[in-house]
């Protein structure tokens, strides 16, 4: 089953749970809070000086989101820790003919501070914060594991689907400290990331 068909069904899944209105008054939006939810993202690594182009990776897959807010009229702010499995592949040719480049990354990881406004059931907002990162390249027979800190930036937004429960939508850049690459120059990974996530408020 394609991420499209899966993004779909997980709306559509939404959408039949949770059939009634948040409360007339608006959503409140303190709490603690926890979002399931599905991704799609796309890689590219850099290089500085020398040396040949990675190619670009894509891929799909599932994270966790677990925070903390705090409202004060309109203006909502807080914590949380995002835990992504991205699955991110990408293959080709390099360098010398007949070479093979590999770029994947699994799994990451980033603690952010989010800032936002309410309106009604709607909260818009923006996240600031540091990501943690592993991944790998390959450059013919030559393999090697990067770990990398970085900062990461989004913006997204939350619609109520009733009291406790809203449905998120968010993207995200997380750009990557220069790493040393495998055929001794520097680069740096980033990534963009969309996610669309069921969140629960207790």
């Amino acid at each position: 089953m394609s991420f499209l068909m899966r993004l779909v069904l997980s709306v559509g899944l939404v959408a039949l749970l949770a059939p009634a209105p948040a409360e007339a008054g608006g959503q409140r939006w303190d709490g603690v809070y926890l979002g399931v939810g599905v991704l799609g993202n796309r890689a590219t690594a850099s290089h500085n000086g020398p040396g040949v182009g990675l190619p670009q990776a894509r891929g799909h897959g599932g994270s966790v989101i677990v925070g903390r807010s705090w409202q004060r009229g309109a203006v909502v702010a807080g914590a949380e820790l995002a835990v992504s499995r991205g699955n991110l592949h990408g293959q080709g040719g390099c360098g010398a003919a007949h070479q093979r480049c590999h770029v994947q990354d699994t799994h990451y990881a980033s603690a952010r501070v989010r800032v936002g406004v309410a309106q009604g059931r709607a909260l818009g907002f923006l996240t600031l914060g540091v990501a943690q990162n592993r991944w790998e390249q390959r450059i013919g027979p030559q393999w090697a594991t990067v770990r990398d800190r970085g900062l990461v930036i989004g913006v997204g937004g939350e619609l109520a689907l009733r009291p406790g429960l809203a449905l998120r939508v968010d993207a995200e850049r997380m750009r990557m400290g220069r790493s040393q690459r495998l055929d001794g120059g520097t680069g740096r990974l980033r990534t963009d990331t969309l996610r669309l996530s069921v969140v629960g408020r207790y």
